[in-house]
């Protein structure tokens, strides 16, 4: 919904696809302040990066006191699944390149 100051407003979000599971909703507060947070959930990481393991849950919020002012963002990010292997072994994102 586009709001009379110019703004967006996404009051519900949902996707869904191979591996990704996506959630969110916003709203507006009774003194015009923009709300947004949600969750993801990324199952199949090989769908990302081919020879890719594990899962990501991540969950995050935004917000924004007035038109034109800055967003503040956070965001919290976990793995599962993860295998068990150094940086210069082959890991969860394939191959091992060099390690800088």
């Amino acid at each position: 919904m586009r709001l009379a100051d110019g703004r967006l407003l996404l009051r519900a979000l949902n996707a869904s696809g191979a591996g990704l599971k996506l959630q969110a909703s916003g709203e507006r507060t009774l003194f015009g302040a923009l709300n947004f947070k949600g969750e993801a959930q990324f199952s199949n990481l090989a769908a990302a990066r081919p020879g890719a393991h594990g899962a990501i849950d991540a969950r995050w919020s935004a917000s924004q006191g007035r038109a034109g002012g800055a967003w503040a963002f956070t965001a919290n990010a976990a793995g599962r699944a993860w295998p068990a292997a150094r940086p210069s072994s082959t890991g969860c994102w394939g191959p091992s390149r060099p390690w800088p």
